[in-house]
């Protein structure tokens, strides 16, 4: 099940946004746990008059650091002979895989779940052939799933056109 995020009338960023989606946590513990992340990794989280700085441009990494603290890991999937598909192609072929997948679509993240997907421009989950944006190149898939003392490089399960595989 995708959540579909409360946003409270004001504006989220695709990062916290995709967090949202797949956890179903509020967006106060989001930006708390970007903030975390990003101070113990060197990165300022307040301006200098001591205002705390928006959450906004996260990357990969960041995503991936605080879904890990939420209780989740990611298996990476890479693309057969290395050409980037478009995000029809990708929803097309995980359509019917139960775990969320958090899609890097030239710096913007989606998630999809089930042929369900969800990003800041629909605000909640819409079937992926609804989706206006198609054709985009997916730049990684990450397969999201909850921590159950597995390793990372657990194997996916195959995938039916066949134009990605698990690394």
């Amino acid at each position: 099940m995708l959540y579909t995020p409360n946003k409270n009338g004001a504006q989220h960023y695709c990062g916290p946004f995709s967090v949202a989606t797949i956890t179903g946590e509020s967006f106060e513990a989001i930006y708390k746990r970007f903030r975390s992340y990003r101070s113990r990794h060197g990165r300022a989280i307040r301006d200098r008059v001591g205002k705390l700085i928006p959450i906004r441009g996260t990357w990969t990494r960041e995503v991936l650091g605080v879904l890990d603290r939420l209780g989740y890991r990611h298996v990476r999937m890479e693309f057969k002979d290395h050409k980037r598909p478009t995000l029809g192609q990708v929803c097309d072929d995980l359509k019917y895989m139960t775990d969320p997948i958090l899609l890097n679509v030239t710096g913007h993240f989606i998630v999809l779940k089930h042929g369900w997907l969800c990003d800041t421009y629909t605000g909640e989950p819409i079937e992926w052939q609804k989706y206006r944006r198609l054709k985009i190149k997916v730049l990684q898939v990450l397969v999201i799933k909850k921590k159950k003392g597995a390793n990372r490089d657990e194997p996916v399960s195959a995938l039916s056109s066949g134009t990605m595989h698990p690394l």
